[in-house]
């Protein structure tokens, strides 16, 4: 069975290239990864992503100033950010948005635009939302580098993205439960298993060094994904790996 990755609409495609782009910290996951490697099929249609990254280490001030700026988002305001007697809202310090779990930007409202029907519906298309995972950064291990038709990209492995779905899904007290039992209910496991049996460590050799043996020591570099080995693994040889 030849399996290919999922190209997104181009709507979304050019915010998280872009983004990506600007900072080589991101790592792409969520809905959004899984769909990508045609692991699950977002609906689009019925359904708006938001754009999950986790790190691969810990954003700067000036870092996320820029993607601030750069994209025209706003911070989404926390509880701690509104006054405790009166609720007006307070100016946020990013250094503090810096120690959250979780950083939720989205696109900045302009002045004046108002959540009714003709004026969000004119804007809403330019709306959209970013997440930082920012409490755990990715070690090398956790993150995997594809060709997104010709452009490299990271993304997170997916076992990392279940593992998040699945404490969602079952946890009562996560807002969206219901989105992540979905996505775990139809994961494609005919594609899960040979998706992940194709990323692949990739190890540089330090031609400079040799060890008591005479040998040259290998680093690892990364991982990658490779499509040609997803096409070779027979399903039902390869459960679960």
């Amino acid at each position: 069975m030849e399996r290919k990755i999922n190209r997104m609409p181009s709507m979304w495609e050019d915010r998280f290239l872009t983004l990506m782009a600007v900072n080589d910290k991101l790592v792409l996951g969520g809905s959004i990864a899984l769909h990508i490697l045609n692991i699950i099929k977002y609906d689009f249609k019925n359904r708006t992503p938001d754009l999950d990254f986790s790190l691969i280490e810990a954003l700067t001030e000036d870092e996320l100033s820029v993607l601030i700026d750069f994209f025209n988002l706003s911070i989404q305001r926390s509880a701690s950010d509104y006054n405790d007697t009166d609720g007006t809202p307070q100016p946020i310090n990013i250094s503090n948005v810096l120690e959250r779990e979780l950083i939720l930007l989205e696109t900045a409202i302009p002045m004046g635009i108002h959540l009714i029907e003709g004026e969000w519906d004119e804007y809403k298309e330019k709306y959209y939302k970013v997440d930082f995972f920012n409490k755990d950064y990715l070690e090398k291990r956790d993150w995997f580098e594809l060709d997104y038709f010709g452009t490299p990209i990271k993304l997170t492995h997916p076992s990392i993205i279940f593992a998040a779905k699945m404490k969602y899904a079952t946890d009562n007290r996560v807002g969206k439960q219901y989105k992540h039992f979905q996505d775990i209910k139809n994961i494609n496991w005919d594609n899960y298993f040979p998706i992940v049996k194709s990323i692949q460590p990739h190890y540089s050799i330090d031609a400079l060094i040799k060890d008591k043996n005479g040998n040259h020591p290998y680093t690892l570099e990364k991982y990658k994904f490779d499509i040609g080995i997803a096409d070779i693994v027979d399903i039902n040889d390869k459960l679960p790996f």
